[in-house]
């Protein structure tokens, strides 16, 4: 993790897990605030015993998570906050009074519903969206998600869609990114945030 005041300096610290299965690695960190003020940390748990990525495997994936006061001491929650086939890279949103994940699925995009302040999330709907790792903001009327496609091409672009509800989405397009540095190919992670006066893209680039 890093901590900024203003969001451009940036000042690079960790957060420590305690807990965590000894056969396990957490992957793609996705932190919420919850509306008692604690902290949840969402991660893919990535078997140990595969040296990989995880892109290579198969069948059921597990998505585990973690609670902090802090939000950089955590504790591992024992159980699964979702397990179904494939998936990775959470990305957690409250809309309302339920909880959504969606997540990268090969190249698709699903989304999960959680009724029970996101300890656990059951399949709601394939997504009509070809991409992987997502970021889903609210905004005026309704939601914006934010995606990347191209997997494993030579240039990933970031797109988006926009929702009502955050279950039916229309594709609006590519994102533009003006001033992108001279040699970065495309657009890896990302991550959109908006705070009092503006919206923030935070992403990992291509070089």
């Amino acid at each position: 993790m890093s901590i900024s005041n203003n969001g451009e300096n940036w000042e690079e610290n960790k957060i420590i897990i305690n807990e965590v299965p000894l056969d396990i690695e957490t992957f793609d960190p996705e932190p919420v605030v919850l509306d008692n003020g604690k902290y949840r940390l969402y991660f893919y748990e990535h078997p140990k015993s595969d040296p990989g990525d995880g892109v290579g495997l198969t069948g059921n994936f597990t998505i585990g998570s973690a609670i902090s006061d802090d939000g950089i001491n955590f504790v591992y929650e024992p159980g699964a906050r979702n397990t179904y086939d494939t998936i990775m890279d959470p990305d957690v949103i409250k809309m309302g009074n339920v909880w959504r994940m969606y997540n990268s699925q090969l190249g698709r995009i699903a989304s999960f519903v959680s009724y029970d302040n996101g300890m656990s999330f059951q399949f709601e709907k394939a997504l009509k969206l070809n991409g992987f790792i997502t970021s889903v903001i609210a905004v005026p009327e309704g939601y914006r998600i934010y995606y990347a496609t191209g997997m494993r091409e030579k240039k990933p672009e970031i797109h988006s869609a926009f929702s009502s509800d955050g279950i039916n989405w229309k594709e609006e397009g590519k994102v533009e990114i003006n001033n992108i540095k001279t040699g970065e190919k495309g657009i890896l992670s990302l991550a959109a945030i908006k705070t009092s006066d503006k919206y923030w893209m935070f992403y990992g680039s291509q070089e």
